[in-house]
């Protein structure tokens, strides 16, 4: 059992740590005005650069009545296109290029008279994705115009006739039944790489934090309230960036015999970047 002096030295202690607290809870009680409210807002800024990166993605098709003379010249026509594309200003042909699919597929008809279907030939499909850094429109017109080059030199060494596919129809009179080619630019994707974004986002979110202390110095002027600090922040930009699709320029019929042609006109644009941002504010009576 403790002695009785220092049983009284610990209930002094205690009493003067429970005071303590107690002051230490008035004043905070104190510092903290009890008419102050708040002011919830949000700001939002926009941000446009020229974007940076692009991806094309062409398609190589070959129909043939057998699955091996489909896959040959397919992969001829692939190789021939790739190489070419290699070669252009700014594409790096071990890095920036890859195959992205590969198919075989057979064709059938429908036979009335036995009631089934009947295999009349094979599709070979292999799918190339090209990668441009450091994007400018002369990059990625010469991307088209050299696939499309390629692509056509090669068809038309192979015999036979067929059909060029690229935003626009190009036929070779004379194409034979269960013979026919295609070389197809599916798609183009322009976007910012992300260091760029990053770099867009960073400046977004800094003006939308203006523009959500403007909105709130607004507010409370009308209010007749006293703006005070801010309570809370939130950074609502958490999604990853799409990239946008860039729309073919219309379909038009021509020959195309591999010379020297007008070079595929291309116009970029610009990207937006958009932050939003959400605030909240003290406000006290003037």
């Amino acid at each position: 059992m403790l002695p009785r002096l220092h049983r009284g030295l610990l209930l002094l202690l205690a009493s003067s740590l429970i005071a303590h607290m107690g002051n230490a809870q008035s004043g905070a009680q104190q510092c903290e005005d009890p008419k102050a409210g708040k002011l919830s807002v949000t700001g939002s800024a926009t941000v446009t650069e020229m974007p940076d990166n692009a991806k094309v993605f062409l398609s190589v098709s070959v129909t043939k009545p057998t699955a091996a003379e489909a896959r040959e010249e397919a992969a001829a026509t692939a190789d021939a296109v790739m190489a070419a594309v290699g070669g252009v200003e700014g594409i790096n042909g071990a890095s920036d290029i890859s195959t992205s699919d590969i198919s075989l597929q057979p064709n059938y008809i429908w036979v009335q008279e036995t009631g089934q279907n009947r295999i009349t030939g094979y599709v070979f499909t292999q799918q190339i994705s090209v990668k441009i850094s450091n994007l400018t429109s002369d990059t990625l017109g010469a991307v088209v115009d050299t696939a499309v080059k390629a692509g056509a030199n090669n068809l038309q060494a192979c015999r036979g006739s067929g059909t060029l596919l690229c935003c626009m129809y190009v036929s070779w009179p004379g194409a034979r039944a269960g013979h026919s080619w295609q070389l197809q630019v599916s798609s183009i994707q322009i976007e910012l790489s992300p260091a760029l974004r990053r770099q867009a986002m960073d400046q977004a979110r800094v003006l939308a934090v203006e523009d959500a202390a403007n909105t709130a110095q607004i507010l409370a002027d009308a209010a007749k309230v006293t703006l005070g600090p801010v309570k809370s922040l939130a950074d609502s930009n958490i999604a990853p960036p799409t990239p946008y699709p860039m729309p073919a320029a219309g379909k038009e019929s021509a020959a195309f015999n591999g010379d020297a042609r007008t070079a595929t006109p291309v116009v970029i644009g610009t990207a937006e970047v958009i932050a939003t941002v959400s605030v909240e504010y003290a406000v006290m009576n003037a």
